[in-house]
């Protein structure tokens, strides 16, 4: 069985043709970043095509006038897709490609007869952007999901023979037509890099990492840490970038107990986590939060919504909460209930320990070539 994967930017590809090469089914990674990052993950040169100057152009958006951006991206994608079709040939059994870079590809590998998954990490896009128009409109802000994109991954979406998706949340926003197509496979983290040392204050700290947007539904979150700002020995961490939409809300709620840190590199992560006390995450909308998995592999206990695909990690009661989204009050009642009962708190943290087999990449490894395999076979 030989896996042909095509992503632009990294996500979880690395981490999947990592798994794939472990079990010799990786057969090349079309990809947009340069060889060299990709070494680290014990991919030789010759698996590996790249065209890092797409990567580049791709991050000099913030240079390219508003009117204009949603057509450059555009034209950047299309380059990308139809040179990685130019790469697929008959020696391929399964062809990976990841939403909205993967058209033309899926058309080729179809021509030739091969099998094709769709990797979405997120709702499907049209659920996607009615739920954060929704969000976005109450407070007069745009959600940027043009329609010649949202098109786009649509036909993908037909056009594919499976759609993988990492949470049963992400499931269920699809079609009834498209849910036939769907498998759910939920990501990994990697457990040596995101582990445990021992915690240095003895304040409680609530933690979360990410980008603080609307999308994340940080502003529900900012609200609940503004009302909890009468407790003692208690902050709340931000690592992360801060969108500009949310200016509003920082300087609403602004207290001496939030504390914004700025961006920190992957290998300094778990330093931070391992000095906080629960990790929160709001989200409004996400496929699976990466965070959610490293905050349990640092012993962290997660409060969650619905819509983070949490519930794939998260059991109530046992290693954290599911909650609704958009409420503070469901945020301020479980951060709490955590500050409240130590013994609560302790016993939730030690819970984190037992899933740590089931959550790094090795499994969620062995549960690809699984599910491939039955593609393979279909």
């Amino acid at each position: 069985m030989k896996v042909f994967i095509s992503a632009f930017g990294r996500f979880h590809a690395f981490d999947l043709a990592e798994q794939l090469n472990n079990d010799k089914h990786l057969y090349k990674i079309f990809t947009s970043y340069p060889y060299s990052f990709l070494k680290k993950y014990g991919l030789e040169k010759k698996q590996v095509i790249s065209f890092p100057f797409l990567e580049l152009l791709s991050r000099f958006r913030r240079f390219i006038p508003k009117f204009f951006l949603n057509y450059y991206l555009e034209i950047i994608y299309y380059i990308f897709d139809n040179l990685c079709s130019l790469y697929i040939n008959k020696n391929i059994d399964i062809f990976i490609g990841w939403s909205g870079f993967s058209l033309k590809s899926i058309k080729k590998s179809k021509k030739l007869k091969i099998k094709t998954i769709l990797e979405r990490g997120s709702a499907s896009i049209d659920y996607q952007k009615k739920i954060l128009e929704e969000e976005y409109r109450k407070y007069n802000c745009n959600i940027n999901i043009p329609d010649l994109f949202l098109k786009r991954e649509l036909n993908e979406y037909k056009l594919t023979d499976f759609i993988n998706v990492p949470s049963n949340f992400s499931k269920k926003s699809f079609n009834k037509n498209l849910k036939k197509k769907i498998i759910v496979n939920r990501y990994g983290v990697n457990t040596n890099q995101f582990r445990r040392i021992k915690k240095k204050n003895n304040k409680f700290i609530v933690l979360y990492t990410g980008g603080l947007t609307l999308q994340k539904g940080s502003h529900y979150l900012l609200k609940a840490i503004h009302e909890l700002d009468y407790l003692k020995n208690f902050e709340f961490w931000h690592l992360g970038t801060i969108n500009d939409e949310m200016n509003i809300f920082i300087n609403k709620y602004r207290t001496n107990k939030i504390k914004f840190l700025g961006h920190k590199s992957q290998r300094e992560l778990f330093k931070f986590y391992c000095q906080c006390s629960i990790f929160c995450i709001p989200s409004i909308h996400d496929g699976l939060a990466l965070v959610i998995p490293q905050a349990l592999s640092c012993g962290l206990p997660v409060i969650c919504t619905e819509n983070s695909g949490g519930k794939e990690y998260i059991k109530n009661n046992f290693n954290g909460f599911i909650i609704k989204s958009k409420s503070s009050y469901s945020i301020k009642q479980k951060i709490l209930k955590f500050y409240k009962n130590p013994k609560i708190l302790n016993k939730m943290r030690n819970n984190t320990r037992i899933l740590l087999k089931d959550i790094d990449w090795c499994a969620y490894g062995e549960r690809s070539i699984k599910n491939l395999r039955k593609v393979f076979a279909a």
